[in-house]
């Protein structure tokens, strides 16, 4: 008899949960499904494409460290120490970033568990995987994506090792 009265919840909770409308939080890591908004209306697209950017010349470390910084007030005022673009309001926000040395707090749509270990370097320069097989088609975006734009599970982590013959070993990966 109680089975009845609960089994309705769990199964309202796991479609909720599978179709991305709950915010999942561990205490050491996020994945949010809720949307984010950037500070800046970031068009990577004008940055890959028209301006022929590597993602490595804003986010620094993809090749030398564990961490894809995101870019700095500094990266920023390398090429817009100058007003650039078309958009008035966003040549006004990023003057003001540089002129007042302020940090652009951008919300990071990636968050991995303090347990989960993973180094940039040794995927994009020792694995030759492109950021796109794991961010998606980022560098498509003509605005800020306000979610991430292909959500990645363990299973994806695994298959992936496996096709490139990388090493399944659990401590590799989890401390």
């Amino acid at each position: 008899m109680k089975f009845k009265r609960w089994m309705p919840r769990v199964l309202v909770f796991l479609l909720a949960m599978s179709s991305g409308l709950l915010y999942v939080r561990s205490s050491k890591g996020q994945i949010s499904y809720r949307p984010k908004k950037q500070p800046i209306a970031f068009n990577h697209f004008v940055h890959v494409h028209e301006n022929e950017l590597a993602c490595e010349d804003c986010h620094q470390g993809v090749k030398t460290g564990y961490r894809a910084t995101l870019p700095t007030t500094e990266t920023c005022s390398l090429c817009h120490s100058e007003p650039q673009g078309s958009s008035t309001k966003e040549k006004a926000l990023i003057e003001g970033y540089i002129k007042e040395g302020k940090p652009i707090l951008w919300q990071r749509l990636f968050v991995l568990p303090d347990h989960a270990v993973f180094s940039h370097r040794i995927h994009v320069v020792r694995g030759g995987i492109a950021c796109q097989d794991c961010h998606g088609p980022m560098d498509m975006q003509k605005e800020p994506p306000r979610r991430l734009l292909k959500v990645l599970t363990m299973d994806d982590c695994m298959d992936c090792h496996k096709q490139q013959g990388a090493l399944l070993d659990c401590n590799g990966c989890h401390r």
